[in-house]
Order: C-alpha cells, then structure tokens, then sequence
C-alpha cells in the first residue's frame, strides 16, 4: 500500500505542476500579448508625433512664406513712393530723435531689436535642457535650413 500511496502522491504533485505550468503558461501568453499592444500603440504615437512634426514645420514655413511675400510686396510699394517722391523733388525729413536721449528712433530701435534677440538666445540657451525648447530650436534651425535652400 506504501508504494500505491507513493505513486497516488507523485500523480498528485504532477497534477499540481501541470496545472501551474499551464497557469504560467497562461500568464505569459497574456503579457506577451499585452506587450504587444503597447508597441503597438506606442508605433501609434510615434507616427502621430511625426505626422504633427510635419504639419507644424509646413504651416510654420507657409506663414513665413507668407511674410515673406507680404514684406516683399511692402518693399516693392515703398520703392515706388521713394521713387515718385524724387521725382517730384520731395525730401524725407531726418530721422525723429527721442526727447529724453537724443538719440535717433532708428538707434533706438535697433539697440531694441538686439535686447530682444539676446533675450531670445538666452532663453533659448537656458532652456536647452528642456525638451520642447530643443524641439522648437531644431523645428527652428529645420525651417532656417529650408528657407536658404529654397531661397
């Protein structure tokens, strides 16, 4: 009787074992499947970003298409005044001066300007780390590169 409650015992232990093997079998074909899914959608989202990457470098370079134009059909109309104003004889008065300093409203403007770029690129500069700003200066930088290549 030993030996039959022996073998009893073993059938029993491998009962056990088959049924957590498959268990365990069960719990990793779920979570394979689960990865799946998450590469998926993870692909998903990568070619989201990408697609709204495209969309927001081809806006941005139709608006400074755009101003480019504008800027250029303001210049062309400038000329045209400058022009029909020498023919008539007419001078431009001197450039206005600012009453507190002095100084011509083109200096002003000008040192304006630079304040504002040095600002830019010391923003640009602190927030390196950030990554939307890297983003925006590589969008930038992208968009810089595709107006000298098509200019």
């Amino acid at each position: 009787m030993a030996d039959s409650e022996t073998v009893e015992i073993g059938r029993n232990q491998l009962l056990f074992l088959r049924e957590q093997y498959n268990s365990i079998q069960g719990k990793l074909a779920e979570s394979q499947n689960a990865e799946a899914r998450l590469e998926s959608k993870i692909q998903r989202m990568q070619m989201l970003s990408k697609s709204q990457t495209f969309l927001l470098k081809d806006a941005l370079h139709k608006k400074l298409q755009e101003r480019d134009g504008s800027s250029a059909d303001a210049l062309e109309i400038l000329r045209l005044y400058e022009g029909l104003l020498e023919e008539t004889g007419t001078k431009l008065p001197e450039p206005a001066v600012d009453p507190r300093s002095g100084a011509p409203y083109s200096e002003i403007y000008q040192a304006i300007c630079e304040r504002q770029r040095d600002e830019c690129r010391r923003d640009l500069d602190t927030q390196s780390s950030d990554p939307v700003a890297a983003e925006l200066k590589a969008l930038r930088a992208e968009n810089a590169r595709l107006l000298a290549a098509g200019g």
